[in-house]
């Protein structure tokens, strides 16, 4: 493979993780913050696998601790694969609870 082939592959997602969108009209480098945290919010082992492929650490680490919403084991898999603090998370120190009653 050459090099020129290389720089163009995109990743290759589950079919269902962006349902709501057309998969061949995504952006990967205007939407990486959309992307990446779909895939952690949604995503399989093999879609971690390919984000962590295709985009650096530092790229992955802010979209998620800039995020206004990911779910709680969204955070706690981004905290143990990149030694993070919940803490640094912007959804998690501004999360709001919804009591019941």
């Amino acid at each position: 493979m050459q090099d020129q082939d290389l720089l163009q592959k995109q990743p290759q997602f589950s079919p269902y993780l962006f349902w709501d969108s057309d998969p061949e009209k995504i952006d990967f480098e205007r939407d990486k913050n959309k992307v990446i945290r779909r895939v952690f919010d949604m995503g399989r082992l093999d879609d971690l696998g390919e984000i962590m492929w295709f985009y650096p650490e530092e790229t992955i680490i802010n979209a998620l601790l800039t995020a206004d919403y990911l779910p709680e084991n969204a955070i706690y898999l981004a905290s143990a694969l990149y030694h993070l603090r919940k803490e640094d998370f912007k959804c998690y120190s501004s999360k709001q609870f919804h009591p019941l009653f």
